[in-house]
């Protein structure tokens, strides 16, 4: 295993780059893609236009697919356009930085995400939802959030440059 130390933010993060490439090239189709739901196949249309720079630099050093997401939840409605949720898995681990994971008092828990641009949040967290790599106790979440109006020609019009 070969581990590169990211620094991210707020983040400090442990990653095998390699072992995670691996990874996912055993996964052939994104979650996303298995799915015939209108909301996957709206995503899949826009999904080129989503990724800021910055996450497509940043999933390149942890070895992410950025094609190969596992899952992705709309939360949108007329009102509020496209509200996006969704995550991939990189093998690593959080050397500093907040889990994004924060449990409720009432039970379950929340996302505390960054903004990364206007429309487009990130997190880190150990507590792993459902996985192309099942049984793996070494993956990190990254949680990814998205508020775009139904209006998406805005997306290819954004500056995504990193700004630090």
């Amino acid at each position: 295993m070969t581990d590169d130390i990211i620094k991210y933010r707020g983040w400090l993060l442990q990653s095998d780059r390699l072992g995670t490439e691996k990874l996912y090239k055993e996964v052939t189709l994104s979650g996303t893609e298995e799915c015939n739901c209108g909301q996957c196949k709206e995503f899949l249309t826009i999904r080129d236009y989503l990724y800021p720079d910055e996450i497509r630099g940043l999933f390149t050093k942890l070895g992410i697919d950025i094609n190969k997401d596992f899952e992705l939840c709309d939360y949108g409605d007329e009102e509020t356009g496209h509200v996006y949720s969704w995550w991939f898995h990189f093998v690593g681990k959080i050397i500093e930085g907040d889990d994004c994971s924060v449990a409720l008092q009432a039970g379950g828990y929340t996302m505390n995400l960054i903004p990364i641009n206007e429309f487009f949040k990130i997190g880190f967290t150990k507590n792993i939802s459902m996985s192309f790599f099942e049984g793996r106790n070494d993956l990190i979440q990254v949680e990814l959030w998205a508020e775009i109006p139904w209006d998406t020609s805005v997306l290819s019009k954004l500056n995504t440059s990193y700004e630090k």
